[in-house]
């Protein structure tokens, strides 16, 4: 209830008292800002510089394998966004692709000197290349961005206008999902969090699809098996005392995986973040302040969820045998307290149960708003499921850092 409900409203508690008293972040100070004599002080954002003006100059990282379908899209896609070509240089590193991937990009590479591909004949996963792409890369800003996403044409001005502020280490864009109104009501969700955190204190962790760090915050020592690369890497900028930021003007768009593909990417996801906790454990520290408060309630608790579902049920039912056995459970308490910790997981179970039967067999739409809130339970409930199969997957050890490109629609 605190992670799914109660921390989202202090969040909305405290970004409030923040814009109502002019206060910096939470992560460097509760001190009240002077927007007429404090020159620091950047709480309504700029606008972003126009073509021409004093850029940065960046390096567009990514990794590619078996991306045959998208990859000359996405290359395109790149070369016409809003940014001086002179700052520009865009990495293609081809995964041991099967397809024609390392054909085509090497088509890019001699039609365009922004574009530099790199083909590596044996398949090591995202992240061994994207270290490969990062140790040959001398430009200030690195910028890492999926094959099948695209970027809108202002994209990377949006992103780049943060970084005249030494403090902020990283930009995360925002990513819609075409598809899937059940995952865009979610992301929509996760994406208000982000946009709160970021005004109190940091991003937790970046999305792959677009964002920008600084060269020299990249954290080489990242494993190759790391699964959540993009969150890992976040983090790592926010440890070493820098802020990752929310730009929700730096747009990209994805289709979303089909359905016979979202359960096996739910699970792979739920085994990294597992993985990423381990790896991100400095960031629990009561050292980091705020964000670490933010760290605890946003992704462990939620991390573990089905865990404490679980233990809720067992608890329930444990607690009941034992009033029955002293004679007490008719008291009040004893009622109160095993409503709440077995009916509830046990009104999510069935209303999941009947969302699944209204539109399996009885060929149902759930958009109506009568069936949503069925919907929502059979969506929370899978997502804790994925979650629970991901932490055994996680247990058994054995992660790998690459898997099979997933279908679009």
């Amino acid at each position: 209830m605190y992670t799914w409900i109660g921390y989202p409203l202090l969040l909305v508690l405290l970004t409030s008292v923040r814009i109502r008293y002019h206060l910096f972040p939470l992560g460097h100070a509760w001190k009240k800002a002077d927007a007429e004599k404090n020159d620091d002080f950047e709480f309504k954002s700029e606008e972003a510089p126009r073509p021409g003006a004093d850029f940065p100059s960046i390096s567009v990282i990514v990794a590619a394998h078996n991306e045959e379908k998208c990859i000359s899209g996405r290359i395109e896609n790149l070369l016409e966004i809003d940014f001086p070509p002179k700052k520009l240089t865009i990495r293609i590193g081809v995964d041991g692709s099967e397809d024609r991937t390392a054909e085509i990009a090497m088509h890019w590479m001699e039609r365009s000197s922004n574009v530099k591909t790199f083909v590596f004949p044996e398949r090591r996963g995202k992240v061994a290349v994207l270290k490969d792409l990062v140790a040959i890369s001398k430009e200030e800003i690195l910028v890492f961005t999926d094959a099948n996403t695209v970027f809108k044409k202002d994209a990377m001005t949006q992103l780049m206008r943060h970084f005249k502020d030494q403090r902020i280490g990283g930009v995360c864009g925002k990513l819609s999902f075409r598809g899937d109104e059940k995952e865009g009501l979610y992301w929509q969700w996760e994406t208000k969090l982000k946009a709160m955190e970021s005004d109190l204190d940091s991003c937790l962790g970046a999305n792959g699809a677009i964002y920008a760090i600084r060269r020299n915050l990249f954290w080489l020592g990242i494993p190759n098996n790391a699964i959540v690369d993009d969150f890992v890497i976040g983090m790592k900028v926010r440890e070493q005392g820098f802020r990752m930021v929310y730009e929700p003007r730096a747009l990209a768009e994805e289709d979303y995986p089909t359905a016979d593909q979202e359960w096996v990417r739910r699970v792979r996801i739920g085994s990294g973040d597992y993985q990423a906790l381990g790896l991100c454990r400095r960031c629990l520290s009561p050292n980091h302040g705020v964000f670490a408060w933010m760290f605890w309630s946003h992704k462990v608790l939620r991390w573990f969820t089905p865990h404490l579902l679980i233990a809720m049920v067992i608890l329930a039912v444990v607690s009941s045998a034992i009033a029955i056995s002293l004679g007490t459970a008719n008291s009040p308490v004893s009622g109160q307290s095993f409503c709440i910790t077995l009916v509830l997981p046990l009104l999510i179970f069935l209303s999941a149960t009947v969302a699944r039967f209204l539109r399996r067999f009885l060929s149902i739409n759930m958009k109506r708003k009568i069936f949503k809130p069925l919907d929502l339970c059979d969506y929370f409930l899978s997502m804790q499921m994925a979650l629970f199969f991901g932490f055994l997957r996680f247990c058994r050890g054995n992660l790998r850092g690459h898997w099979n490109r997933t279908s679009r629609d």
